[in-house]
């Protein structure tokens, strides 16, 4: 299996490039994104002062825009060179939690399942070469025409996390 590069924190003010097993195309709902646009949101930065409860070594980077490079016989809607948002949290888009418009707290991942920060196991990171996504079809959002990748970056953390807070609540609750 090939390698490549994905960022590590390795302690307060550490960071350094390390070696990974390159993803590969795990199941027919998955795709494999390259990260073209990566940014980092204020718990990244206290993490990099060394002001959180987490420690390293761990990989970085839960925000991004990405280029698809291969995507699974089952995925529709996405084809590959395609631009997309990646959102922060990993999930199936098909259980009960997801159903409700709620995927940062999917039934079929462990709770925190999310990219880069691997507290509920490593599911990749978007300071790196190429990551695996899971549920391809239900998670990647294409970024419209036009936009710039750079300028994106943070709606894959900021939008979701955003619209998860807010939407299913009001949806089920109009007019309050």
């Amino acid at each position: 299996m090939s390698e490549m590069n994905r960022l590590w924190y390795a302690g307060p003010g550490q960071v350094e490039w390390r070696a990974a097993a390159r993803p590969m195309l795990q199941a027919p709902h998955g795709a494999l994104v390259r990260p073209v646009a990566a940014t980092t949101c204020d718990l990244d930065v206290m993490i990099l002062r060394g002001t959180t409860p987490f420690q390293g070594p761990m990989a970085l980077g839960h925000e991004c825009i990405g280029r698809v490079e291969d995507l699974g016989d089952d995925v529709t809607g996405l084809s590959v060179g395609d631009l997309v948002v990646v959102p922060w949290h990993v999930s199936c888009g098909a259980c009960p939690r997801c159903r409700r418009r709620l995927p940062n707290t999917c039934e079929s991942f462990p709770p925190g399942a999310m990219f880069g920060m691997d507290l509920a196991g490593d599911f990749g990171s978007f300071f790196s070469d190429l990551v695996y996504v899971p549920h391809a079809g239900e998670m990647l959002v294409p970024l419209p025409a036009g936009l710039d990748p750079v300028a994106c970056a943070s709606a894959s953390d900021n939008l979701p996390f955003g619209y998860e807070l807010t939407v299913p609540h009001l949806a089920e609750n109009p007019g309050v």
